[in-house]
């Protein structure tokens, strides 16, 4: 291996690790928001999309996938922005998706039955 090869080996496996510090620590944020958060309960959240893969930088965002029981009868508007309030202040572009635990189970259902299945990382 030539003296290049080696500096940027070397370089790519400190941006993986320094990644990989900052997707730990964001995930228990994330994580501890949603558990103590004022806005609803919190009963299922997995993490979706790019994060979950090796394609996320920190320029990315983070696709999230949020389910409460509380988001029963309340706009999906309204939904994205209380989870918004819940995770304030947070330094990355946080893109949620929010279901109640009817609208999830039955989206998955229907996913199950399909073989469509989204990868999904469980945060809470």
């Amino acid at each position: 291996m030539d003296w290049k090869s080696f500096v940027k080996l070397h370089v790519y496996n400190f941006k993986k690790k320094i990644i990989m510090e900052n997707k730990k620590s964001i995930s228990e944020m994330i994580k501890t928001k949603l558990i103590n958060n004022t806005f609803f309960i919190c009963e299922c959240c997995f993490f979706r999309g790019s994060f979950i893969t090796e394609k996320w930088d920190r320029n990315s965002d983070i696709d999230i996938l949020v389910i409460s029981s509380d988001f029963e009868g309340i706009t999906y508007h309204k939904r994205k922005e209380l989870t918004h309030y819940a995770l304030e202040p947070i330094n990355y572009i946080i893109d949620p998706i929010c279901l109640s635990n009817k609208e999830y189970k039955k989206i998955y259902m229907e996913r199950k039955n399909k073989y469509i299945r989204e990868k999904l990382v469980k945060v809470i």
